[in-house]
This record gives structure tokens, sequence and C-alpha cells, in this order.
């Protein structure tokens, strides 16, 4: 119908952008940037990701009341620290493309993790 070979899906960020929060918080980090960076380097594993996490949370000042989450480096570190699951499926029926509706579409053996909240500023 289309001529289109069916190929793969990719995708790409090109403009990312990673809060390390406000105020005390965030000169915290520009004070222990260096520390961080070794941190990470030495990550050997995914549950050390889960260890720096923890560092910051421990060290860092507390994100002010209204500002929460505007750090996201805490939740990109429990991100890292998740082993990949298995993609899912999408099954679609032998349809003309035009005849296609949004409920013909099928996800299957999707199993996502729970939700990270990442606030941006205003």
């Amino acid at each position: 119908q289309t001529d289109f070979e069916p190929g793969t899906f990719s995708h790409t960020i090109v403009d990312s952008h990673i809060y390390c929060g406000k105020g005390e918080r965030g000169e915290w980090y520009q004070e222990n940037i260096e520390k961080l960076r070794e941190k990470m380097r030495e990550a050997s594993d995914r549950e050390k990701y889960l260890d720096i996490k923890e560092w910051i949370e421990k060290e860092a000042p507390d994100e002010k009341e209204g500002e929460e989450n505007f750090d996201h480096i805490p939740n990109l570190l429990k991100q890292l620290s998740r082993e990949p699951r298995e993609r899912p499926q999408m099954h679609l029926p032998e349809k003309s493309i035009d005849e296609l509706e949004y409920k013909d579409f099928q996800l299957e053996a999707y199993d996502p993790y729970g939700g990270l909240e990442f606030s941006v500023a205003e």
C-alpha cells in the first residue's frame, strides 16, 4: 500500500536537559562535581548507581518545598540501575492502512518499570 519496506524503529535524543536542582542543592553539585564524576567512572555494575544515588541523598541539601524533583540526577541514577526488560511486541491485523483504527494496535508483553518524576524549570 505504501511501498515502504518494514524497518527498525530507533529513537535518538538530540537535545537533553538534565537539571541538578536550585539554590543550595545546585551549589552542592558545583562543589562535588569531581567526586560525582569519579563515582560515575568507577560504577562497574548497575547496583553501583544506587550507591551513588544514596550518597547524593545523604550528602546533598534537601530540595526545598515546591522544588521537588528539580534535581534529575537521583532518578537518572535509578533509571541506570534498572535491568533492561524484554521488548514488547506490536501486533496489527492484516488490514489496509486506511482501515486501521486505534484499537487495532495491540501491544503485548509490555512490562514497564514504575515511572520516575522529573520537574523542569518554568
